[in-house]
């Protein structure tokens, strides 16, 4: 019972390790954090948010995924991202479009981002 103790505990940190280094890579190569607030949820927050509440929510309904509306979303500015989503139903362009959006939103208020490594990645300044 001790050996499957540790065994279980050494096979939870090289989880959590592997869990860890992959939600980072996602943020490195594509700016957003992504958390699972609920079941079938997905929550991400881009690295050009301006709060912490700019985030963009999903719900996974069988193979589809839906957007659930958050304060951020419901901004007018939003709107015409959504319509978009509508439009073209894909996921990845709502997304870059939203990237895009938040990138030059801090460009224009002044914010200044500086590369983390030479490759890419971005923190704030």
């Amino acid at each position: 019972a001790v050996v499957s103790t540790q065994s279980t505990g050494k096979t939870r940190t090289i989880y959590q390790a592997k869990v860890k280094e992959f939600k980072e890579g996602i943020f490195d190569l594509f700016g957003y954090s992504v958390t699972c607030p609920a079941d079938n949820q997905f929550s991400l927050l881009s690295v050009f948010a301006e709060s912490q509440d700019d985030n963009v929510l999903f719900y996974r309904v069988k193979n589809n995924m839906q957007l659930i509306e958050t304060r951020f979303t419901k901004t007018l500015d939003m709107q015409a991202h959504i319509s978009k989503l509508t439009q073209h139903r894909s996921i990845p362009l709502f997304l870059s479009d939203v990237t895009s959006d938040l990138f030059h939103r801090q460009t224009v208020i002044g914010g200044e981002f500086e590369p983390t490594c030479e490759f890419g990645g971005y923190s704030k300044k």
